[in-house]
């Protein structure tokens, strides 16, 4: 996907795979890019859920 729509300056790295330093660095150097990653990445998913469903209501 990333060769097909191509990688902006900057990278949000989210979800519990995002605590892997491991896999941060290796994804890191398959892109080309640092990584900015949330400081509780593995809750953003239901943080942006929370809200769509607020905004919602």
């Amino acid at each position: 996907m990333v060769e097909r729509v191509g990688v902006s300056e900057e990278v949000i790295f989210t979800g519990g795979a995002a605590k892997s330093i491991a896999m941060r660095k290796a994804l890191e150097n398959s892109l080309g890019v640092k990584l900015a990653v949330p400081e509780e990445p593995q809750i953003t998913g239901a943080l942006g859920a929370a809200i769509i469903a607020k905004e919602g209501l």
